[in-house]
């Protein structure tokens, strides 16, 4: 019998050990499960592992976004308060037939407006409405005193400005109008009455040749508006 040249049976004994340690290798690194190790017989060792489908092809569940909602208070059935400059005035006699009190001064600034309120202190309903600005314009700082003073448990109703369609004197009308038709949107408890959209319409029937002030109609429009606004 042919006894094997020593050199191959070197080389034998060489790649069954070589194949040993590679199965050990992939039984310690993969461990139970989809894992496999080969060896190519002219590279190096390569263990093989179950492939992880990357983050982004991962479906996630989000929670559902849900904005809040506005809360809709009842309907207003006490005695409301109001205060304005001179259109305001106009309409007093219209308004207070409402069951309002009506507190209008000519000229008034916003400034003379909110000592007015100022002064009323707690005694102020729970339904305010406020018409100011014809004189000088009424910017986002007063808005926002005015809401702080009267707290976020009053209605407030906000009456935009109608004044002459003269540009160049009454610069500060459509910035007025603006700033309280936004400013009203970060109060829950702020109703707009757009007076200067509804008002534009009828300009011949409810504002005076000023274009500012009202007429008998007018007035009667203005004390129906507000209600309207300020009670639902």
């Amino acid at each position: 019998m042919a006894v094997p040249p020593l050199r191959a049976v070197i080389l034998r004994r060489a790649a069954s050990a070589v194949a040993a340690a590679a199965c050990a290798a992939s039984l310690l690194v993969a461990g139970p499960g989809p894992a496999s190790a080969s060896v190519p017989a002219d590279g190096p060792l390569r263990i093989g592992a179950a492939r992880m489908a990357p983050m982004s092809a991962v479906p996630r569940r989000l929670p559902a976004v849900t904005a809040p909602r506005r809360r809709t208070p009842p309907p207003y059935t006490g005695r409301g308060f109001t205060l304005g400059d001179s259109v305001m005035k106009g309409a007093r006699e219209e308004i207070a037939a409402l069951d309002y009190t009506v507190d209008a001064v000519g000229s008034r600034q916003p400034s003379a407006g909110y000592s007015a309120l100022v002064a009323y202190r707690n005694r102020l309903p729970g339904l305010v409405v406020i018409h100011m600005g014809t004189n000088g314009g009424i910017t986002r700082a007063w808005f926002d005193r005015y809401m702080a003073l009267l707290g976020p448990e009053r209605r407030v109703v906000w009456v935009t400005l109608q004044l002459r369609n003269d540009y160049s004197r009454y610069t500060y009308e459509d910035s007025s109008n603006a700033m309280l038709r936004t400013a009203v949107q970060a109060y829950p408890n702020a109703r707009l009455l757009d007076w200067n959209r509804i008002s534009e319409r009828h300009r011949g029937d409810w504002l005076i040749s000023d274009g500012i002030h009202l007429t008998f109609a007018g007035r009667k429009a203005f004390a129906r508006l507000i209600d309207a606004v300020a009670r639902p």
